[in-house]
């Protein structure tokens, strides 16, 4: 039993860095982000909430999927090759098996998203421009959850307090 639970700490540091590096790779900074905003979200911390999701996650994603992902992949493949195949990690990229089959829309989406973005940073040779873009689109997915949430807990306020 021990040496299963030492095997498993063992797999899910490694699934974590790098191979060759050791350094922390994307899946570990998706892991801390993610554990962050639920943390944020259950301990009414909106700023931090705000920052990570507005002002953190645009830049480095589009660093690692435009600027790294995407340029590796023109070096090697056409353009329109590599921004296709960027834009479906992209998308990949935001699934939470907590969503269940609300992955798929969400996927698809974000690799339209990530199409779009791809083409922007490919057109003007910049990342700056694409992770305003992505901010925005960011703020927006933001309000609209908290606007949701905020329905949806005076619906359940109304139900609770009409029974």
């Amino acid at each position: 039993m021990i040496h299963n639970s030492t095997r498993f700490e063992r797999t899910k540091e490694e699934s974590h860095t790098d191979a060759l590096t050791g350094l922390p790779n994307r899946a570990l900074l998706h892991d801390r982000m993610t554990q962050a905003l639920s943390q944020a979200r259950r301990t009414a911390r909106p700023l931090a909430v705000l920052f990570l999701a507005v002002l953190v996650a645009p830049v480095v994603e589009e660093i690692i999927f435009r600027g790294l992902l995407q340029r590796g992949l023109m070096s090697v493949l056409p353009p329109w090759v590599a921004i296709g195949i960027q834009g479906l990690l992209f998308g990949a990229a935001h699934v939470s098996p907590d969503r269940g089959m609300g992955n798929i829309g969400l996927a698809l989406v974000l690799a339209a998203v990530g199409v779009v973005f791809g083409i922007a940073a490919h057109l003007t040779r910049r990342l700056g421009p694409t992770m305003i873009a992505h901010a925005i689109v960011n703020a927006v997915a933001l309000a609209a959850d908290c606007v949701r949430g905020d329905i949806v807990g005076r619906l359940k306020e109304a139900t609770s307090g009409a029974g």
